[in-house]
């Protein structure tokens, strides 16, 4: 028996990385699941690899039609939802606080607020017919500490924390749960632009994509977290949180967030340990923060 038998969940962002472990982890738990992203090809091959309790949409979940879309076809493919995970999201490639523009503003939080907002207000009036339902938003640690994210990123997501919390309040009424998980240093493709249905995941073999992995799991178990396991940390690790999060293990468990990262909060530090190798995967995350500018001589 499964945790999440004769439950319904939307997975947004699930052809790679975090989303597609959370697809595989709650079709394995008894979910049926719908599931969108940019990738088409890839989409429908976990698709039918999955099987008929699983349907992919192909959408860019900044664009509010293509979120409608995700609803609509959930409810008529599976008459309910139980669950919402609002896992897209990403950077923009904000390089600091001069660089910040209208348009990386504007699209760093369509990516990751904007399209959870709106997706929540589209879920909720499907959620309150059931006893209880969850909603869980993939926020970050770069919400929590400063060093883990730009600042249009760290924003975006504290903006996402902060809705959350509201949130849960307003909806515990309905029996809805609202929680957030936010992980540390991951190894997904997130890191180096490899994701099916980006401009440069579409150019990537899949062993440069096998490559650019490696890279970034040694960078992260050897230098990023004090927890020492023998591997970093994996789109696995924060998919087994939603699943707490997704199944009535949680049901007492509301306007919280899970924070996933092998400890690298745990210390004021800096993330240093991320950029320790100088020949990282590009791009590499923050390394403008802690390579300090030259000094011009007097």
């Amino acid at each position: 028996m499964g945790r999440l038998d004769g439950k319904v969940a939307i997975i947004t962002g699930g052809t790679s990385g975090i989303g597609f472990e959370t697809v595989q982890l709650f079709i394995k738990e008894g979910a049926s699941v719908v599931f969108c992203g940019r990738g088409e090809e890839v989409g429908k091959a976990i698709a039918a690899e999955q099987g008929a309790k699983c349907v992919f949409v192909k959408a860019d979940v900044t664009n509010e039609a293509d979120i409608k879309r995700v609803i609509d076809t959930t409810v008529e493919h599976f008459g309910h939802i139980h669950c919402l995970f609002n896992n897209a999201g990403g950077g923009v490639g904000v390089r600091g606080v001069e660089s910040v523009s209208r348009k990386n503003l504007d699209a760093t939080f369509r990516l990751n607020f904007d399209s959870m907002a709106l997706a929540t207000k589209m879920a909720v009036p499907h959620m309150k017919k059931e006893r209880t339902s969850s909603i869980i938003n993939n926020s970050s640690v770069a919400a929590k500490k400063a060093g883990f994210g730009d600042v249009l990123y760290s924003a975006a997501k504290a903006a996402m924390d902060g809705y959350g919390r509201a949130a849960a309040m307003e909806l515990a009424k309905f029996g809805i749960r609202v929680n957030s998980v936010s992980p540390g240093a991951t190894a997904t493709p997130i890191f180096w632009g490899g994701s099916p249905g980006s401009a440069r995941g579409k150019t990537l073999s899949e062993e440069d994509n096998a490559i650019r992995q490696k890279k970034v799991e040694d960078n992260i178990v050897n230098n990023v977290v004090p927890l020492r396991i023998g591997r970093s940390g994996t789109g696995y690790d924060i998919a087994t949180a939603a699943l707490f999060l997704a199944s009535d293990d949680s049901e007492w468990y509301t306007g919280k967030d899970m924070i996933v990262d092998g400890g690298m909060t745990t210390f004021d530090a800096p993330n240093k340990g991320w950029m320790a190798d100088e020949n990282a995967v590009d791009p590499v995350p923050l390394r403008q923060y802690i390579q300090r500018p030259k000094r011009s001589k007097m």
